[in-house]
């Protein structure tokens, strides 16, 4: 059967197809966009958890220098 151009009615499932897939296309175009963000986002709380436990070595090495000081034989009058 043919429609007013002369073209195949058998043609439409492969203009279905194509529709199909350049679909398809557009969904795989959003979702890589979403992972692109998703891996900036992730990269960005992953340097700020660096900076963070950075900051916490330092003030858990000073704490700990303090606490050293503080109770040492030496400070509390004693001899080891």
């Amino acid at each position: 059967m043919e429609n007013e151009a002369g073209i195949s009615s058998s043609i439409n499932p492969l203009a279905v197809a194509m529709e199909s897939v350049k679909q398809a296309s557009a969904q795989n175009v959003a979702s890589s966009k979403q992972a692109e963000t998703a891996a900036k986002d992730l990269h960005q709380l992953g340097q700020k958890l660096k900076q963070m436990v950075a900051q916490y070595k330092v003030q858990m090495g000073r704490d700990e220098f303090s606490w050293r000081q503080l109770n040492s034989p030496v400070r509390k009058g004693q001899r080891q």
